[in-house]
């Protein structure tokens, strides 16, 4: 499965950049372990499904074009026949008529789920006339609005904030597993499941396993008949399975292990290859390979098998799986790329062609020698071509190799660096063609980092259907209450909506639908108790607000006078960036987030500018906090300048020393500890070092801070979690950071501090 990811990821990279573009699609296995059950509300049911059903439903003379990628294992089980996902599947389409209660109906029997709050993918939601689904193969949810029984609009909204998107004309929905059983169905699986067992050799591989550790000798003879039954009768603990299984399936219409059986209650065997259109052309990846894996799948179907039969109504491996080779070559174009050349093919007709290519090289991180490489190359009249990922990157290349990429030599080719991802690099020595993918020059792999979603700020309501009945809001002029939903009430003749309120002593305001953005969401701590309800006509809410006002005011005069005294202070204004830091930043081993890069340049311009630095850099455990302080490090170490790096703890300076480490290591910067982990000779010999300037960053704890320690050029200050320094510390600090840069990180950053830095009087 992993190749399958990697084979899509480079498609999605020729993809981007072609002028027609094509769709396209993983078809994934339920299981990589043989017999394995798939639990009820895997998403793998939806994606198969949707892959299935876009197949199904497409006409190649209209649809956009498509690319399926699919594992040799999903390619090796029998599917459904493709008319039954299309006699399923059916369209909404703007302007025509619905009815809502039986689309809902119809959604269940499909296998969504209805829920009240549509979050996950083969979920439905019907809210008056609102109905929200997430189609399983597709990359956002989708909802309909209409009004009483006409489809009004039909868009893509955004699971966080509710927003709609994207406007559709028409939706076809198609069901979220590949088979919805009827009564027609479990009958034919029930008596397909019965004559397996009455035919069945009565045959027991679990006493024969037994005998044989017991040392019972059994014949050649009778090895043989016992390794050759495949067909064997059920065991009690199977038949009962296969009872529990038949109805489950006749009143649920779903039942665990289902799909082991997808591919048999039909009047032939289907492949993928169904579902494409004739003339369809089938790539094989390593033909060789596949080949030889067909047996190896089969060995572990036979193993798999005789586990599962003692407590499992299953079938056999040869009911199961199908012939790799001859559903390949049952297409009318098949591509075979092999990695060992062999005539087997070109025999029954085919045309072979060669191509000698050579793997990736690997450069270690090793600049100096990357350089003479590709000079070496440019001489010799090789073209190359470096896959960077993304943009981010593709400047900090860029950057290291710019000699290279403006070459001043006509007869030269100009290194090309672009910011796509490649999963490899490789070289075609007879077009003097190389391709390098930037781990290779990094000796590092990169891994896609979780993006944290943004948090939603406060902001008027654009739809009611951003509210749960529950939740609390703030009205502008009544203040707090909670919102109990839509109501629609008649007064003087005429209905209109209004959204009901509760306010403290049991009493409610009806605002008219029409002034929805004078209802603000509520937006309190995650762990704090329920907001106390305000009382309508009361003086307290026009009291806090009058309150926070003073306030603001107090805040801003307070602001000015914090602000002309920084303008006043001067500090070191760090040179710009060198080779060194762009090929210290290239080599981190995940991609940048959105976020991190945006911080990581706001920290170094802030270090270049003649006025101290005093940021507070604010993110979850694991975003990526400490590179950014490592990478502020390695630019004050390059510019002259000492770093002290302090942690509130003994057992997190560790951490940071160990991973400063390791991540210096190809990079001439010295570092030390200070802490309690370290020897007073040690830490003799630290501080004297550190007084002459032999260390260049120095770890520790509070230790750092007492008045022994002096840097010789001390630049730049880092503190990890600073709320947890008591106030001597802080006073300590103070006196240190008066004019050096200071760069503060926190998860969960003191109010006050937060308070500072969103309104600039901290960067």
């Amino acid at each position: 499965m992993h190749e399958a990811h990697s084979l899509l990821s480079d498609l999605q990279t020729l993809n981007a950049k072609s002028k027609q573009p094509v769709e396209l699609l993983l078809f994934p296995s339920f299981s990589d372990l043989p017999y394995r059950q798939a639990a009820q509300g895997n998403l793998t049911f939806g994606r198969r499904a949707g892959v299935l059903a876009k197949l199904a439903l497409s006409n190649p003379t209209t649809d956009v074009r498509r690319i399926v990628v699919a594992t040799e294992r999903a390619l090796l089980h029998a599917l459904p026949p493709p008319k039954h996902l299309r006699s399923h599947a059916f369209k909404i389409q703007k302007g025509s008529s619905i009815d809502s209660q039986k689309t809902a109906q119809t959604l269940t029997e499909c296998g969504y789920i209805r829920v009240p709050k549509v979050s996950a993918r083969g979920e439905f939601a019907l809210r008056g006339e609102v109905l929200d689904i997430y189609l399983a193969g597709e990359d956002a949810p989708f909802r309909i609005r209409f009004d009483f029984d006409t489809v009004e609009q039909i868009k893509t909204f955004d699971i966080e904030t509710q927003l709609t998107q994207e406007p559709f004309t028409q939706l076809t929905v198609y069901p979220n597993k590949e088979v919805l059983w009827n009564d027609q169905l479990v009958e034919k699986l029930e008596h397909i499941l019965e004559q397996e067992d009455s035919s069945g050799i009565q045959n027991d591989f679990a006493s024969y396993d037994a005998a044989r550790k017991s040392g019972q000798n059994y014949t050649a003879k009778e090895e043989t008949q016992e390794a050759e039954s495949s067909h064997l009768a059920f065991t009690d603990m199977a038949k009962e399975d296969m009872q529990n299984l038949v109805t489950q399936l006749s009143v649920h219409a779903c039942a665990e292990g289902e799909e082991l059986y997808y591919g048999i209650v039909w009047d032939k065997t289907y492949t993928l290859f169904d579902y494409l259109p004739k003339d369809t052309a089938v790539f094989c990846l390593d033909w060789d390979r596949m080949c030889n894996a067909q047996r190896l799948i089969q060995n572990e179907y036979d193993f798999s098998y005789r586990k599962a039969r003692q407590t499992r109504a299953v079938l056999p491996p040869n009911l199961m799986l199908m012939d790799f080779e001859a559903v390949c070559k049952s297409a009318k174009c098949l591509v075979c790329l092999r990695s060992i050349e062999n005539d087997s093919l070109t025999q029954e007709g085919g045309t072979a062609f060669t191509v000698h290519a050579q793997g990736a090289t690997s450069y270690f991180s090793n600049i100096n020698y990357f350089k003479e490489q590709l000079q070496a190359l440019q001489e010799d009249g090789w073209q190359t071509v470096i896959f960077a990922g993304n943009e981010t990157q593709k400047l900090r290349i860029t950057e290291l190799i710019k000699p290279f990429i403006q070459t001043q030599d006509s007869k030269h080719i100009p290194v090309q660096v672009l910011p796509l991802a490649l999963t490899g690099g490789f070289s075609i020595p007879d077009r003097k063609l190389l391709i390098i993918q930037n781990d290779e020059i990094f000796r590092r792999s990169v891994l896609k980092q979780k993006q944290m979603k943004r948090g939603t700020q406060s902001k008027a309501i654009e739809s009611f259907i951003e509210l749960t009945p529950g939740d609390f809001v703030v009205h502008k002029n009544y203040g707090i209450g909670k919102f109990l939903g839509i109501e629609r009430v008649k007064s003087s003749g005429t209905e209109r909506d209004y959204i009901k309120l509760e306010y403290a002593g049991s009493e409610f305001a009806f605002v008219p639908i029409e002034q929805v953005n004078m209802v603000q969401r509520y937006i309190g701590k995650e762990d704090s108790k329920p907001p106390a309800l305000d009382t309508i006509g009361s003086k307290s809410w026009s009291a806090r607000k009058a309150k926070v006002q003073q306030q603001v005011e107090e805040l801003a005069q307070r602001l000015v006078d914090l602000y002309s005294k920084r303008k006043a202070s001067r500090g070191y204004a760090f040179p710009k960036d060198t080779e060194w830091q762009t090929a210290f930043e290239a080599a981190f081993p995940y991609e940048d987030t959105d976020d991190q890069f945006t911080v990581t340049q706001e920290i170094k311009n802030d270090m270049e500018k003649p006025v101290p630095m005093d940021r507070l850099v604010c993110g979850d455990v694991g975003y990526g906090k400490t590179e950014l302080a490592m990478r502020a490090a390695f630019k004050a170490v390059m510019g002259g300048k000492q770093v002290a790096f302090l942690a509130p703890t003994t057992i997190l300076a560790e951490q940071h020393f160990e991973t400063c480490t390791e991540r210096f290591k190809n990079f001439p910067v010295r570092i030390a500890q200070m802490s309690r982990f370290v020897s007073a000779s040690e830490q003799k010999k630290t501080l004297a070092l550190l007084k002459d300037g032999g260390i260049d960053i120095l770890i520790g704890t509070h230790r750092i801070i007492q008045k022994d320690v002096q840097f010789k050029d001390l630049g730049l200050l880092i503190i990890d979690e600073e709320q947890r320094f008591g106030v001597k510390d802080k006073e300590k600090l103070k006196e240190l950071k008066t004019n050096i840069d200071c760069l503060a990180m926190s998860a969960t950053p003191i109010p006050r501090t937060l308070h500072m830095s969103m309104l600039k009087i901290r960067d």
